[in-house]
C-alpha cells in the first residue's frame, strides 16, 4: 500500500485512525482466532501421568474383586508410585515457571493466581446518591467518577501569563524509518493493547511493514503539533 498518497492531504488524526482500520481489517482477515478450551487437568499434567492414574484404577478394581494381599501390595505399590509422580511433576512445573519469570512473569501469575482459594470480587458499591451498584458497568463508571473527582479541573481563562525563560529551542527531532523499526523490534509483546487494540505483539512482529506508515505519522505529527485522539486516552484499571 502506498501509505504516502493514502495520508496525502489529511490530518494526523484522520491518518492515525485510517492506519488503525487498515491494520485492524488485516488482522481480522489474515490472523486466525482460537478459542482456549477448558482445561479440566493442570498444567503439569503429562500422558505419562494419566497413563499411572489408569493403571493405578484398573489395579485398584482388580484388589476389589480379589480381596487378596498380593494384589493389595501391587495396587499400594502403584498409588505410591503415582503420588511420587505427581509431586515430581509438579515441582518441575513450577521450577520451570520460576526461571523465565523475569521476561515472562504473566505465565507465573497466572498459575499462582489458579492456585489461589480465596477469590472476592467487587460485587456492589454504593454510589454518591447513597444507593448500590446493580452490574459491572455501574460499578466500573462509579470507580471512573471517583477517579475524576481526585484531579483538580482548572479554568482555562484565569491561567497567568508566563514569561519565556527558554535560552535554547530544539529546532529539529532527526526520525528515520529505520529507528521506528527497531523502536517497535523492542516493545514487549506481553503487555496489553492500548485503545487502539493494535497489540504490541502484532506490531512487533509486523515491524518491517509498519515501519513506513508510523514514520510518516510520527513525522506529521512533530511538523503540525498535534497527537492523534488516540494517543491521547489511555486505559486505567485500578488495582484493588
Amino acid at each position: 500500500m502506498d501509505w504516502s498518497s493514502r495520508f496525502e492531504g489529511h490530518d494526523i488524526d484522520h491518518n492515525y485512525n485510517l492506519f488503525v482500520q487498515v491494520v485492524s481489517s488485516a488482522i481480522d482477515i489474515y490472523i486466525p482466532r482460537v478459542s482456549k478450551a477448558n482445561k479440566t487437568k493442570p498444567s503439569w499434567w503429562s500422558k505419562r501421568l494419566s497413563v499411572a492414574v489408569c493403571n493405578k484404577k484398573r489395579l485398584f478394581n482388580k484388589w476389589k474383586t480379589t480381596k487378596t494381599s498380593r494384589d493389595y501390595q501391587t495396587y499400594a505399590q502403584q498409588r505410591n508410585t503415582v503420588k511420587s509422580m505427581i509431586r515430581s511433576s509438579r515441582s518441575s512445573y513450577e521450577s520451570k515457571l520460576i526461571q523465565p519469570s523475569q521476561t515472562h512473569p504473566k505465565v507465573l501469575y497466572r498459575y499462582i493466581n489458579s492456585k489461589q482459594k480465596n477469590r472476592s470480587d467487587i460485587t456492589h458499591l454504593q454510589k454518591s446518591d447513597g444507593t448500590m451498584t446493580l452490574s459491572d458497568a455501574e460499578a466500573a463508571e462509579e470507580l471512573n467518577n471517583f477517579f475524576k473527582s481526585t484531579f483538580t479541573l482548572e479554568e482555562s481563562s484565569y491561567i497567568p501569563a508566563i514569561s519565556t525563560r527558554i535560552s535554547e529551542t530544539l529546532s529539529d527531532i532527526n526520525i528515520s524509518e529505520e529507528l521506528i523499526f527497531y523502536k517497535l523490534l523492542s516493545l514487549n509483546g506481553n503487555k496489553a493493547p492500548g485503545p487502539d487494540a493494535l497489540h504490541p505483539h502484532f506490531l512487533k512482529s509486523c515491524a518491517a511493514s509498519l515501519a513506513k506508515p508510523l514514520f510518516l505519522l510520527t513525522k506529521q505529527s512533530l511538523n503540525s503539533g498535534t497527537l492523534p485522539d488516540l494517543w491521547k486516552k489511555a486505559h486505567v484499571t485500578p488495582s484493588l
